[in-house]
């Protein structure tokens, strides 16, 4: 931006004068040369004939054409997929609690007028623009008009007149297009500097990447670009310049610019960056440059508009993806840019590959104000940059295009609490603003950002007769604010505050751009032991020779240490493809130790080693509300559940403690979680759909029998079993059972959540006179029985895919409902092997929040459930269904699984439960089929257990390692995320497969493929996986480590795990019925369904001896030997039997008449 002196003032209003008056002048010239000398000429020769002629002939073409382009550009918007009526709602709300004064907040959308002026249909029409883009047709005229009177509530009863007013409010995507003419003069000045931008990048080692599109549908022509010859684009509408990647330790950039010319203004920075991240550094160590193009606001005319916000991530992905080594980057963009950027940050895959960004002038935070979208539109121009921004950027034809039809405030705003959640993540934000910014209110930005305060609305006020945007911050002086002069530190969210540049400026100068130079390189996460040990020997406090001479030795022996190998590390030699890989036994993970061996250590502050410590913290706090007396239970009771006690809880305690069962309230908050949304439908609706469906427990008399469809259901007899055991206990009852392995109730989130706020109204302790301690059961469910009702068939939906049946399930606020909907699986998986989302350094902190798919969207691309189950029958129709297991979101009432109810080997391991942890082979084993749903040639890379196997197979690892190919279906742990001793980009000798190769012993027993011809092999999968002979699980108890994988449900071997003396690794997304009797990280190793942080965990407890690391075998002995006592305590038959008779007794008061004054009448007033 120029600066605001006077001879720039000049000086821009000439160059404007000029370029605007090229084209009407050229066609009166024309016209009159026409007049005048068609007819002397008509027979003689050619009437224009010089070059000046020809020059203004074909200005008065491109004017002519010009103005009918302008009438084109004036359709309708293409906008956004609708948002339905609860996200609108969210929307709104969100809005609200974003303003200070609504009043002057409609006034400055309203371009300044006085409410007074603003008519009651004035405001519905800017309501309908705002929340549904102004599409009339969809608008809900109810919800339209409730949303203008929560407005009108804001403002004040009476302010808006009825009718219309004088007023008229922005619009940015529905308002005509005020756009000026260009001249080919200045069209010509484009093909100079981008010819001039194109050879300099040329000379500073940046090589172009042409889109697939031709180059004659941009105007004006792009020559060089044309005729480059290189790479093509893998996507067709983003072209780009690359400075190649080699790095294995660092991070690329990718850098999307604002309106103007292209690159142009950041050609020096993109070198000075260069130079500062790669200068004296080897070929294969040097971090890349990625900048993408978006002509669309390149000052450019272009054939096709801006791309939306899931094209552009659909291409930018494709872009990254073929890519070497952008799995994780640095994203930097300037002003417009971050529109992209918002959309990249906001996208819950995408987000997840973005380690640090630097937003320059960012133009999308507080979008909701009308700040930008009047200033970029509206803005009279009255200073120099005033008049640079109107003439060469908003009114630019394409560029007017792009803000007037193809920019949506509510796709493109960046919230504050969306940052800080990214924050929370890991990425390390910085915001650049400039003080005099004429564009966006960064005074606001600034205090919205690092204060957390709401802002006031613009204010539009008149001076000398022009409209001008007056912007302040409630409370605080513009200038001496603590956050403006707070240091950078390259923590957290930041702000970088230029108290005297302008939008852009900070470009301008080479001092300014070495400060933004400066953000990005401290952005990467890893530093080499190399640059840092280098940068400790200059530093101040080393400087005496001698200091320096002991560096460089340890150094020089280091070195030698490193290249020189252990005499038997002799490297394996295998065919290409994914085999099974035995552990190697030549390096345990802690060395046996003699008087002349010392163990290894292990690496300190480890982030396991806080979790662990919390693991114990949570047990402790667990272990204290234990209670011992009947009395005492039903208070916790009381206190927990808001009511009282079903009947017969002192018979269920007595029982209890019979079985030797530990009594900790929390351990039964499963079934309050399944059976909370029966108090909100009557209860005779729950007896009769129980009775009547087609499978079927029923309790008469304490006598259990079962009813299903054909003759052998081998779940059915164990549940049947399972039940008969507490039978004498219960009162009558009916329990229909799924008898699939998959989930098959999943009712819409708001219909459960209106069952549940009627349970939390039905709480309350009754009265002890009023209370009735017996079940009314036996005599109503006799008369169902003698009725015969009908087969109760609740609609089942059996057609996929079913992530979009399942999300329904989730709040309407959470990432699954937002994220939109994968159906091409064809694709290796969108991995990025960083830290997953929610996690502590990568590792599993909240076990809730890391198995839930509401909250872990990208899960629907990459597990079996979501991407093509064996079988789908779901029902979004609300009844009593029992299950062993169940997705979070769905609705069915958890059993313990029938499986572990047997005595089967298979499931339960047999009598033994393996050796002693020093005689366990110190290592992890997994043996399964590769089971997970219905895996075909086209989608199998989806799979999690294929993905597993994949991931911790060292003949796989060695393959991506060594030949730089992609994995068909992980990613490498590239850029180190986990601050391994050992990774794949040390260098290109397959170490990193070698130290796998020394842990790991997976292998898949059967491909279950589909068709299946060749059991149990594949044709699509053979090159890729070996088939092994399965091992029983009482061996795979010989081994440390047991992961267990989810596979078409819930792993059935999960309570025989717990129950050995290894440690169970568990990644799933389903639920079971002990969930909150079990402790992460002491009960058993949690890991995310991504399983990118299987390698930290292994090298955590298993150490990497050629590294000179050692593991932390004493941790893992304690939760292999703490989580076995544990479950010898609660997992228990007996602790099943306990939960299950505690169950049906609540499930019995559900069903009852009486049930809203039902309960226990003892242990009150105690204590």
């Amino acid at each position: 931006m120029l600066n605001n002196t006077y001879p720039q003032y000049i000086s821009i209003r000439f160059i404007i004068l000029f370029l605007h008056l090229v084209a009407p002048l050229s066609t009166v010239y024309t016209l009159l040369l026409l007049r005048r000398s068609f007819f002397a000429n008509l027979f003689t020769g050619p009437i224009f004939t010089t070059l000046l002629q020809k020059w203004c002939l074909a200005e008065t073409l491109f004017f002519v054409t010009f103005l009918w382009y302008r009438g084109y550009l004036q359709h309708d918007a293409i906008h956004p997929p609708l948002r339905s009526k609860e996200e609108r709602k969210a929307l709104f709300e969100k809005v609200r609690s974003e303003i200070h004064d609504p009043a002057r907040f409609l006034k400055g959308w309203f371009r300044g007028a006085e409410v007074e002026s603003i008519g009651r249909e004035d405001l519905k029409e800017f309501m309908s623009w705002a929340f549904w883009e102004g599409r009339d047709e969809a608008s809900d005229e109810e919800e339209l008009e409730e949303l203008t009177a929560h407005v009108e509530k804001m403002v004040g009863k009476g302010k808006f007149k009825e009718g219309r007013g004088t007023a008229k409010s922005l619009r940015l995507t529905l308002d005509p297009i005020d756009m000026q003419w260009r001249s080919l003069v200045w069209y010509a000045v484009i093909v100079l500097v981008d010819t001039v931008v194109h050879i300099r990048l040329l000379i500073y080692g940046f090589s172009y990447t042409a889109t697939k599109a031709s180059s004659l549908r941009i105007f004006p022509p792009r020559p060089l670009a044309a005729v480059a010859v290189g790479k093509k684009s893998p996507v067709e509408d983003l072209s780009y310049w690359r400075k190649a990647h080699t790095s294995k330790t660092r991070m690329p950039v990718v850098f999307i610019h604002g309106i103007g010319v292209g690159l142009h203004p950041y050609v020096e920075w993109f070198h000075e960056l260069d130079r500062s991240l790669n200068a004296g550094r080897p070929k294969d160590n040097q971090v890349g440059i990625l900048a993408i193009e978006i002509l669309q606001i390149s000052t450019r005319l272009t054939e096709k508009p801006v791309l939306s916000r899931s094209d552009f991530l659909t291409q930018i992905t494709k872009i990254l993806d073929h890519e070497h080594g952008y799995q994780r980057f640095v994203l930097v963009s300037h002003s417009y840019g971050s529109v992209f950027s918002t959309h990249m940050l906001t996208d819950d895959t995408m987000s997840k590959r973005v380690a640090g960004t630097l937003l320059v002038d960012p133009v999308t935070m507080l979008l909701h104000m009308p700040d930008v979208a009047y200033n970029f539109t509206m803005r009279k121009p009255t200073t120099a940059s005033e008049w640079q921004l109107w003439y060469f950027a908003s009114k630019d034809p394409t560029v007017a295009y792009t803000l007037g039809r193809h920019f949506f405030w509510s796709e493109n705003i960046l919230w504050r609490d969306h940052i800080a959640d990214l924050s929370e993540r890991g990425n390390r934000i910085t915001v650049s603003l400039a003080g005099r910014d004429l564009i966006v209110d960064t005074e606001a930005v600034g205090a919205y950002l690092m204060e957390k305060k709401v802002p006031d609305p613009v204010v539009v006020k008149t001076k000398g007769g022009k409209k001008k945007m007056e912007l302040e911050v409630e409370g605080k002086e513009k200038k001496d604010v603590e956050w403006k002069k707070k240091a950078w530190k390259g923590e957290g969210v930041e702000v970088l505050w230029w108290d005297d540049l302008d939008h852009a400026q900070v470009f301008d100068d080479k001092r300014n751009r070495g400060k933004l130079v400066e953000v990005t390189r401290c952005f990467y996460d890893n530093i080499g032991h190399l640059d840092f040990a280098m940068a400790l020997i200059s530093a101040p406090s080393v400087n005496s020779r001698f200091a320096q001479l002991c560096i460089a030795s340890i150094l020089l022996l280091g070195f030698f240490w490193y290249i020189v190998p252990p005499l038997e590390a002799v490297k394996e030699l295998r065919i290409p493809g994914l085999h099974s890989s035995q552990p190697k036994t030549a390096l345990p993970s802690t060395p046996p130790t003699s008087s002349d061996t010392k163990p290894l250590p292990p690496k300190p502050h480890h982030p396991i080693d806080h979790l662990v410590a919390r693991a114990e913290e949570e047990y402790a706090a667990l272990l204290a509300q234990e209670t011992t007396t009947v009395e005492d239970a039903a208070r916790a009771y009381r206190e927990r559940r808001g009511r009282h006690p079903p009947p017969h809880f002192d018979l269920w305690f007595t029982f209890a403690r019979n079985q030797s069962a530990l009594m900790i309230e929390p351990f039964f908050d499963q079934i309050y979680t399944d059976l909370a949304p029966f108090w909100g439908v009557p209860a005779k609706q729950t007896r009769e759909q129980a009775n009547a469906f087609v499978h079927r427990i029923s309790v008469r008399n304490g006598n259990v029998t079962q009813r299903t469809d054909i003759d052998e259901r081998v779940w059915m007899g164990l549940w049947q079993e399972m039940v008969q055991s507490i039978a004498e206990w219960l009162p009558d009852l009916d329990m229909p059972i799924n008898v699939m392995d998959e989930s098959r109730v999943v009712v819409p989130w708001e219909e459960v959540d209106g069952y549940m706020s009627k349970e939390q109204a039905s709480r309350g302790l009754v009265d002890e006179k009023l209370l009735v301690d017996t079940y009314g059961s036996r005599g109503v469910l006799r008369e169902l029985d003698l009725a015969k009702l009908g087969e109760y068939k609740p609609e089942f939906q059996g057609m996929g895919p079913y992530w979009p049946l399942a999300v329904v399930g989730c709040p309407p606020d959470s990432a699954a409902r937002k994220a939109y909907i994968e159906t091409d699986f064809t694709t290796p998986p969108k991995l990025t092997g960083g830290h997953p989302e929610g996690s502590y350094h990568g590792y599993v902190k909240n076990w809730t929040l890391a198995t839930s798919p509401c909250d872990n969207a990208h899960l629907q691309g990459i597990h079996g459930t979501f991407v093509e189950p064996i079988s789908i029958a779901t029902s979004k129709t609300f009844f009593p269904l029992f299950g062993g297991s169940k997705l979070p979101m769905n609705n069915e009432i958890l059993l313990p699984p029938a499986m572990y109810w047997t005595e089967d080997p298979f499931y339960s391991g047999g009598s033994s439960h393996g050796s002693t942890w020093e005689m366990k082979k110190p290592g992890l084993i997994w043996r399964g089929a590769a089971s997970g749903g219905r895996n075909k040639e086209e989608n199998w890379r989806r799979f999690q257990r294929h993905r597993f196997v994949s991931m911790v197979n060292s003949t796989s690892v060695r393959e991506a390692e060594t030949t730089g190919a992609g994995p068909p279906n992980f990613v490498l742990p590239a850029y180190n995320p986990y601050d391994l001793a050992s990774t794949p980009s040390d260098n290109m000798g397959g170490t990193f497969a070698d130290w796998v190769g020394t842990w790991s012993d997976a292998a898949v027993v059967h491909l279950l493929c589909f068709p299946d011809p060749n059991p149990p092999y594949c044709s699509y999968t053979d090159p890729y996986f070996k088939v092994a002979k399965s091992i029983p699980m009482a061996e795979q108890y010989s081994y440390k480590y047991l992961p267990d994988i989810d596979g078409n449900s819930f792993s059935g071997r999960y309570r025989a795990f717990l129950f050995s003396t290894s440690v169970p690794i568990k990644a799933t997304i389903y639920r079971e019925w002990h969930d909150s009797r079990l402790v992460p990280w002491k009960h058993f190793v949690p890991m995310h369904n991504e399983f990118s942080d299987v390698y930290g965990i292994m090298e955590y407890f298993f150490g990497n001896a050629k590294e000179g690391l050692g593991g932390h075998d004493a941790v893992g002995r304690g939760i292999a030997e703490g989580g076995k006592a544990w479950a010898e305590k609660v997992l228990r038959k007996e602790d099943m039997m306990v939960y299950v008779l505690r169950l049906l007794l609540e499930y019995a008061r559900v069903c009852d008449d009486d049930r809203d004054v039902m309960g226990w009448r003892g242990g009150q007033g105690v204590g």
